[in-house]
């Protein structure tokens, strides 16, 4: 014990205790506590290792000092728990935990409940059971220290003194418990807690700026699994607060900064917006700054620096900071080698070395930088147990540099050889066997051998891996999971069913093809409408067998669970864990596919019902991928596939090929957060041009109508000019590259679409939709829900003059350009039904307003503006307006609010949106998902949605609508209302005729639905 560190009295106390070693004294054993607690203090404000542990030195002499049976025995034991505490924190020492955690239960069990002293003590004895539950994984502690907690905060007065720190033990223990089972009422809890906690801090508390640092970090939990920008902000602005009030010499300021960083970082990931990421990484900085070399948390803080530092130097494209990334690695993996080179950490900080080099070797070309990337990741694998969750990472990693071209000296960089693919391939399928490799890292694994294997033609092999990486689909993507999880979920398995529908197109199995691109494509859609509809799958299963399905469930959310703690012995708990609840889960499915009638459960869905959807028509599904472009004509006999060489890449416009780009691109690595951002590409999708419309036409839609046109699919065209009941329908489905291609528009020359031949005999096919009455759906699912909506939609029986008709305007928005036709859009449509139907016309209406009027109308017209969010689509949304108090203020009517409505299902009929991107989702890694607001109203239970692919001009907008209200209307030799589809098809074609060279103008807006 050093000398210097001792005032007088704790010295003079020392004498005694050395002098007669079984002293009891309770002068001296209180006045070693007391000075044990200042050392301890002392020590939260420097961080010097010295400090903390001559207090627990003191506090252990003090406890051998209490006489037995004194009534205030219980003090020092109390000083000498919490101060083992903070040294296991420092050392995580499991051995040092268990004293304190002995201690601190001896405590509890001997001071009965009424004494003033147990709610302290018990709120101690929680935080034990936690730190246990954090190095055991096993939530029998953490649900007793929350139960304890419960109790201890029920009998806590409002004014209590200890009050706050109390809340704030709640509320971390909540949150531990959010984080493992991702209930967002316990995160909702967790954060009312800890908000309580900051409310009721008095002045001047020197633990205030913790709990607002706890209320930051739980609130940042819950942000991850809602995604609600709100919260977010609040988890940053409790942070700051937090940091500004905590002194730069406190022992915990590294720890919030660092906490406040990565809250940032989660803003930039957001918003794209280029100051929180500098941000971010400055504070990053100063985390490592402030840490004194002594202590083994600045190696962490300085990893996290240096990620942080490489997402900035790749936004801005600084190859000089990437270089100073991979020095700060170095230092991170010289300290780790040095201190313990057989800690799991040295293998994190190898790989994370690795990873930066590989970034660097990947932009420059370097060879030296390639084949140390390569040297250093080996290196991470193999010091890494084959059980280890990370070691499926590590392995992409590998495989990722070891595949990158090698640029030789004097070598023409176009004709750069591949890296070793053999190699590479083997880390692919390692890390895709790994079944403690969490199930993302397994799904992108298994896109890089699929990719690898169909470069060599394997096909058959090619489609055993693709079946196997479909069915961790469901595990991945859970029926349970909150939508903003099942979103997140579906940003990393993109992409993997249209892969695996080409792999299975080559094989020549195309009803397979169709049925694993029907399972792994609008998984989030096809449970919102699950949920609207008759349960089947495992909704069915938890009535009819719910102890089973409640088995399924848990084992889904375990195999899952993030591993993300630091202690070795933890680590060690949750991958056993995950490890067998993915063997379990094996058994576990074979038993529900024993069930009568559960055979296929959460396997592909039965073909044959597939095809009964295309009984009004066929439903041509246009899948073009990397591996294969084709087409596919679904009718009730079957599957016709059609190969489509004219679609590849090569042939493509320069935008079509960067689609295709970006598409291969994704399976390089596992997708990181901001890879759901939409490119910077503009807000028009593909198909706005004269040269897509002409290649999507002679690559994909001609041969698919000369084939239709064999096979008599396709009614003839009536000298009358066409109505629905001499056309086909036609329901297009794209996939991969091909979603959201506008098929409807696709022609020869968009000047001059229509040929009639010189004979009078017909006309020569020169675009779709001189063929066809065109229809979408963003699946062949999606369709038979909307045609089970329609079978109870009264509107077709009954008289016109029973339907109701809505149309929001919104001529101004606040913020937002004015749209001047959106007044005489309203009109007209006003015009239109006058004489058929009430029309109710609600200009600058409320979000609230909108949806209160929504159950019951018959059709539904909104002209106003729309967005497509580019991060989440479940916040796509209207833009409407409310009372501001000072003036009127932005409204929006989102995705999740319309999709949820209660409509009238036996009159909800149309949905007209007359506004910009209606169709689109903006978000580039969940096009596939098809969450746009055209399908929200789907959803809803709307049988038929017009909406818009792209921006919509505001004057086509008006002469559109009107056009196609007025063809609606007035069907030719029919009753009632004209079909939808038809009645959009010829009002296009009359616009096109106006605006021939400007399909921008023309082409947007597509009918989705029955």
């Amino acid at each position: 014990m050093e000398e210097d560190l001792l005032p007088p009295l704790i010295a003079n106390g020392l004498e005694k205790v050395l002098a007669n070693p079984a002293i009891k004294d309770y002068d001296v054993a209180e006045n070693l506590s007391n000075h044990a607690i200042i050392l301890k203090g002392e020590y939260e404000i420097y961080g010097e290792s010295q400090l903390l542990e001559t207090a627990v030195q003191l506090a252990h002499l003090a406890v051998e000092a209490m006489p037995d049976g004194h009534f205030n025995r219980m003090f020092p034991l109390n000083n000498l728990a919490a101060m083992l505490h903070l040294l296991f924190q420092r050392t995580h020492d499991t051995a040092v935990l268990a004293d304190a955690a002995r201690i601190c239960k001896k405590i509890v069990d001997e001071t009965p409940e009424d004494n003033g002293m147990w709610t302290g003590r018990a709120s101690n004895l929680s935080v034990m059971y936690e730190a246990q539950y954090n190095v055991t994984g096993d939530t029998t502690y953490l649900k007793q220290g929350i139960e304890l907690m419960r109790r201890v905060v029920g009998v806590t007065s409002e004014d209590h003194w200890e009050r706050s720190g109390l809340l704030g033990n709640l509320a971390n223990q909540l949150n531990s418990l959010f984080k493992r089972y991702r209930d967002l009422a316990v995160g909702g809890e967790a954060i009312q807690f800890a908000q309580q906690a900051v409310d009721c801090s008095r002045p001047g508390d020197p633990e205030a700026p913790e709990w607002l640092n706890s209320l930051g970090v739980t609130l940042h939990e819950y942000y991850k699994r809602s995604y609600e920008a709100r919260v977010l902000e609040l988890a940053i602005d409790a942070c700051r607060k937090s940091v500004a009030k905590t002194p730069d010499t406190h022992v915990a300021i590294a720890r919030r900064l660092d906490n406040l960083s990565e809250l940032l970082r989660s803003s930039f990931l957001r918003t794209g917006e280029l100051d929180a990421m500098v941000e971010s990484a400055r504070l990053a900085e100063q985390a490592v700054n402030s840490t004194p070399d002594v202590l083994a948390e600045k190696n962490d803080w300085k990893h996290n620096y240096a990620t942080k530092l490489m997402l900035l130097a790749e936004v801005t494209d600084d190859i000089s900071m990437m270089r100073t990334v991979v020095e700060l690695f170095r230092e991170c993996v010289q300290s780790t080698s040095e201190k313990d080179p057989d800690s799991p950490d040295h293998a994190t900080q190898l790989n994370s070395l690795g990873w930066a080099l590989g970034k660097i070797a990947r932009k420059t070309g370097d060879p030296a930088a390639r084949m140390e990337a390569v040297r250093v990741l080996q290196t991470s694998v193999d010091a890494t147990a084959e059980d280890h969750p990370s070691r499926g990472q590590w392995l992409m990693n590998l495989g990722n540099v070891v595949e990158l071209p090698v640029h030789e000296a004097n070598q023409d960089a176009a004709s750069v050889p591949l890296g070793d693919a053999d190699r590479a391939l083997a880390c692919y399928v390692e890390s895709f066997e790994s079944l403690h490799a969490p199930s993302v890292i397994r799904m992108a694994a298994a896109r890089n051998v699929i990719r690898v294997l169909a470069g060599r033609e394997l096909w058959e092999r090619a489609g055993q891996v693709a079946e196997s990486a479909m069915q961790l689909l469901p595990i991945i993507c859970g029926r349970q999971a909150t939508r903003e999880d099942q979103q997140n979920s579906a940003i990393h398995v993109s992409g993997l069913a249209a892969d695996t529908c080409s792999v299975f197109l080559k094989l020549g199995h195309a009803a397979k093809a169709i049925q694993w691109l029907e399972f792994g494509r609008g998984i989030v859609l096809g449970y919102m409408m699950d949920d609207k509809q008759e349960p089947e799958a495992l909704s069915s299963l938890q009535q009819r067998h719910p102890a089973l399905a409640a088995r399924y469930d848990t084992l889904r959310l375990q195999a899952q669970a993030p591993i993300n703690a630091q202690d070795p012995a933890l680590i060690d708990v949750l991958r056993h864990q995950r490890w067998r609840a993915i063997q379990d889960m094996v058994s576990c499915l074979a038993d529900i596919r024993k069930l009568d009638g559960y055979g296929n459960f959460l396997l592909e869905p039965d073909f044959d019902e597939l095809v009964a959807q295309a009984v009004d028509g066929p439903i041509v599904v246009v899948n073009l991928t990397d591996i294969g472009s084709d087409a596919v004509i679904v009718t009730p006999n079957g599957a016709d596939a059609i190969p489509l060489p004219k679609a590849r890449a090569v042939q493509a416009p320069s935008l079509v090929q960067r689609a295709y780009t970006r598409f291969g691109a994704a399976r390089t690595a596992l997708a990181s957060e901001r890879d759901i951002y939409a490119e910077e590409d503009g807000d028009d999708g593909i198909g706005t041009s004269d040269e897509e419309l002409m290649w999507l036409w002679h690559g994909c839609v001609k041969p698919v109508v000369s084939r239709m046109r064999e096979n008599k699919l396709l009614g003839l065209r009536g000298d009358d000019g066409g109505d629905g009941d001499v056309l086909s329908r036609v329901w297009w489905i794209g996939s991969g590259v091909a979603t959201a291609l506008p098929f409807h528009a696709a022609c020869r020359d968009t000047a001059h679409a229509v040929v009639t031949t010189s004979d009078g005999g017909g006309c020569t096919v020169e675009s779709a939709a001189d063929q066809m009455i065109p229809s979408y759906a963003p699946t062949i699912k999606s369709l038979g829900y909307s045609r089970s909506r329609a079978a109870s939609c009264g509107v077709v029986g009954r008289a016109v003059k029973a339907h109701r008709v809505l149309v929001v305007a919104m001529p101004t928005t606040p913020g937002q350009r004015a749209l001047k036709g959106a007044d005489r859009e309203a009109d007209a449509i006003k015009d239109i039904f006058a004489p058929l139907s009430p029309c109710q016309v609600l200009r600058h209406p409320t979000a609230e307003q909108v949806l209160a009027c929504i159950p019951g109308s018959t059709m539904v017209h909104f002209a106003c503006h729309g967005s497509a969010d580019l991060v989440d689509p479940l916040k796509s949304r209207f833009m409407l307006q409310k009372d501001g108090g000072g003036g009127p203020a932005a409204d929006s009517l989102t995705f999740s609010m319309i999709s949820a409505a209660t409509v009238t299902h036996d009159s909800s009929w149309l949905a007209f949106l007359s506004a910009c991107s209606t169709a689109a989702v903006r978000a580039d890694r969940l096009k596939e998902e098809s969450l746009h607001l055209a399908s929200a109203f789907q959803v809803a239970g709307f049988v038929h949605i017009v909406a818009a692919l792209w921006p919509a001009d505001d004057d086509a907008c008006t002469r559109l609508a009107a056009l196609f209200y007025t063809h609606l209307t007035c069907p030719q030799g029919q009753s009632g209302y004209a079909s939808p589809a038809s009645a959009l098809r010829r009002a296009t074609l009359q616009l096109q005729s106006e605006y021939p060279n400007r399909p921008s103008i023309w082409a947007p807006f597509i009918h989705i639905g029955a």
